[in-house]
């Protein structure tokens, strides 16, 4: 593609040699010659045989958030000698370079190869490389063509996750094999369940003696409680309006870790495992066990996005997807509405656990320090307090997150209070 600067010189030299000849006038067409010179040096220098191809390497196509990505980018020759030629890589949003440069200016022989590297850091998401664009020009810069060329790429960028202990699951149902979780019904296992009839067959470090001892006609067995595994569904909220964010740093990006965290440990317990994500998109990844559906709905969470295409939190998709009697995990900071929901999930039979990010004291920390500040604080935790109060007065153990600390420490708070009907806050004072 010849650009206007090259064409543009073209008419003024045909337009004043035109103009000379037909005024006969020398001064116009002395005028004319240097231009004409110079245009048809453009013409000559100018590549006449235009054939590149691009070729991209990633060092890393999966990483997580804070990551960085070593890109190289290769251009070949296979046209005439190019004099000129600019190669500048389209990083997408959320990219920032760290080291090396995405442009370059070179000059390109036939058959040469031009490489270009640098590294960059990422954060959350899923970034597609699709072309580069070239500019080729002659010595003088007027002979300019853009070429595109395809250099495909991508790169997931998967939340940050880490492994929480001793997370408060307590669902209606278990599952028939082994887990992590304290089932509702006796058998092999270690904590002391409960007293039955002796049964023929049952081990005699079984037989209860004391309880034998004042009934010498009847024999007593003891029972512990089975530790199985379950379905446990999160449940994340990605409502623009709920999140705040202060330049890089959004809240939403807690919430994302905070999910993320939670499948990997739940998931590493050998429980069953659905993500169901409401905000930009309804997004859900359907019940799985293991490392597999740890990727998959670490990839959910990659590309999730915020939105307000839902204003409140939707319970037939809940019903839908997880079945009464499992643990629901819900992230969200929570409205008036979402409580609600919640307290009609809870009369479902689904056993709720709600991990909130809070977002008045994510706000405190980014305001200047001062009187108005505490004050808003104290008025911000009264009006949280009484939010999140019907939670805990129905029995649904409920996180107020101060993002501040670390989650698998609010973790642990709540797990000392998880028997408390009214759990102590899992964020700062």
């Amino acid at each position: 593609m010849i650009l206007s600067r090259l064409v543009l010189l073209a008419v003024l030299f045909y337009a004043l040699l035109l103009v000379g000849l037909g005024s006969l006038r020398s001064e116009l067409l002395a005028l004319a010659l240097p231009l004409g010179v110079y245009w048809l040096a453009s013409l000559w220098l100018a590549p006449h045989r235009l054939k590149l191809s691009a070729r991209r390497t990633l060092d890393v196509t999966h990483l997580t958030a804070g990551g960085t990505v070593e890109v190289q980018l290769e251009l070949e020759n296979q046209g005439s000698a190019i004099d000129a030629l600019w190669l500048r890589d389209a990083l997408p949003p959320g990219l920032e370079v760290t080291a090396g440069q995405p442009g370059r200016l070179a000059t390109l022989r036939p058959g040469e190869t031009l490489s270009l590297v640098y590294s960059a850091r990422v954060a959350r998401g899923v970034y597609a490389y699709d072309n580069v664009d070239v500019h080729v020009s002659d010595d003088f810069g007027l002979a300019t063509s853009v070429l595109r060329l395809p250099a495909e790429g991508a790169i997931s960028v998967l939340p940050q996750a880490v492994r929480l202990r001793g997370i408060p699951l307590r669902p209606y149902y278990t599952l028939g094999y082994h887990g992590a979780i304290p089932a509702r019904r006796g058998g092999a296992g270690v904590a002391f369940y409960g007293v039955r009839d002796y049964q023929p067959g049952d081990a005699l470090r079984q037989v209860n003696w004391r309880l034998g001892a004042r009934h010498p006609d009847v024999l007593y067995s003891n029972e512990f409680q089975v530790d199985a595994a379950a379905d446990v569904g999160l449940l994340l909220d990605a409502r623009r309006d709920r999140y705040l964010s202060f330049g890089s740093d959004s809240l939403f990006e807690a919430a994302v870790q905070a999910a993320a965290s939670l499948a990997l440990s739940i998931l590493g317990e050998g429980n069953r495992v659905g993500l169901l994500a409401f905000g930009h998109i309804l997004s859900w990844t359907l019940p799985g066990y293991g490392k597999l559906q740890a990727e998959r709905i670490f990839q959910a969470l990659a590309s999730l996005h915020l939105g307000n295409m839902q204003n409140e939190i939707p319970e037939p998709l809940v019903t839908h997807f997880f079945r009464p009697g499992s643990q629901v995990v819900a992230i969200s900071p929570l409205t008036r509405w979402d409580v609600m929901s919640l307290l009609r999930l809870h009369a479902r039979r689904y056993n709720v656990l709600v991990v909130s990010p809070d977002p008045a004291s994510f706000e405190y920390q980014h305001l200047a320090p001062g009187t108005p500040r505490e004050l808003a604080l104290r008025i911000a935790r009264l009006e949280r307090q009484q939010l999140i109060r019907p939670l805990r007065r129905a029995g649904i153990l409920t996180l107020d997150w101060d993002v501040a600390q670390p989650l698998d420490q609010a973790v642990s708070v709540l797990q000392r209070n998880a028997g408390a009907t009214l759990p102590l806050r899992g964020g700062g004072s």
